[in-house]
């Protein structure tokens, strides 16, 4: 239902919208056990690509192989 809603709103992220953080996402399990409330206020305050590179830094701890 939350991909519904952002589709339908055409929003690539919940954070667009102007009723976020709505009770939908506040009342999600999964929502709040991977703190995705936290991460999209980030992403909208940082951007996307600073919000990314910091999980890079932050969680990749080994070289990727190719």
């Amino acid at each position: 239902s939350i991909r519904q809603c952002c589709y339908n709103k055409n929003f690539d992220l919940c954070n667009e919208c102007s009723d976020f953080p709505c009770e939908t996402l506040k009342s999600n399990p999964g929502v709040i056990k991977f703190r995705c409330i936290e991460n999209l206020q980030e992403i909208k305050q940082k951007g996307l690509r600073e919000w990314i590179d910091r999980q890079w830094k932050n969680y990749v701890t080994e070289p990727i192989e190719q």
